[in-house]
Parts: structure tokens; C-alpha cells; sequence
């Protein structure tokens, strides 16, 4: 799906859900900073990105400039307890630092995702 289409499809469903319910938390699950950016413009207080903002050297600089919480992941389906905590340990490495690095907003928070089964789900507040 291209940017332009997901934008159809989700903004205006932001805009309304924030005018509605205006202390509500809304979030979006996209990998695409152009998606990204109009969502936060939309007011969109979470974004969760599959790719772990590790796949555009646009976003973390862009994302750092704004009030928004992130939402990391790691996806171990089809692993075991055991294989997805050997995968763990070196992604929260490799995505981390690069977040911890940013000069995050103290009203930010940033999460991690880590889903090992369709049944277990973990997830992990990290604020600065």
C-alpha cells in the first residue's frame, strides 16, 4: 500500500476519534514516514513501527523533534521462549541505542514490543 492510500484510509479516522474524544490516546501501526508525519500532524499520540525506526535515517531525527510515543518491536512468532530470548537481547541492543541517543521529550515515552507467541505478548515502558 502506498503512503498516499494508508493516509486515506487511517487520518481522517484520527482526526475524528481526537476531536470526539479529545484526551483519548490514539496510536498507529505504520512503517512509513510520510504515514508517520501525517499522522502526528493529526494528533496521533503513539506510532508503532514494525521496523523498529531502524529503516529510514529520516525518522528517528524527525520523531525526536516531536511529542509523540514510540512503539519498538520485535516479532518472535513462530520461535520458542528460549530462540526468542537469544533474538531479544541483541535487538534491544541495536534498537535502543539509537533511541537513547535522541534527545527525547520528557512527555515522550518510548515502548518495546515483544511477541513470542499469538498467546504471549510482553511489553515494556522505557521513558528518559
Amino acid at each position: 500500500m502506498t503512503p498516499e492510500v494508508e493516509i486515506e484510509r487511517t487520518i481522517p479516522y484520527i482526526k475524528q476519534i481526537k476531536q470526539l474524544y479529545p484526551d483519548m490516546a490514539v496510536g498507529i501501526d505504520t512503517y512509513k514516514l510520510p504515514v508517520m508525519k501525517a499522522a502526528i500532524d493529526a494528533g496521533v499520540d503513539v506510532i508503532n513501527d514494525v521496523n523498529s525506526f531502524t529503516d529510514d535515517p529520516e525518522k528517528l531525527p524527525y520523531l525526536a523533534q516531536q511529542r509523540v510515543g514510540l512503539l519498538t518491536m520485535l516479532n518472535g512468532a513462530g520461535t520458542t521462549l528460549q530462540t526468542c530470548q537469544k533474538k531479544c537481547i541483541p535487538f534491544l541492543k541495536t534498537t535502543l541505542k539509537p533511541l537513547r541517543m535522541l534527545e527525547w521529550p520528557l512527555t515522550a515515552s518510548l515502548w518495546i514490543k515483544v511477541s513470542v507467541t499469538p498467546n504471549c505478548l510482553t511489553a515494556s515502558r522505557i521513558s528518559s
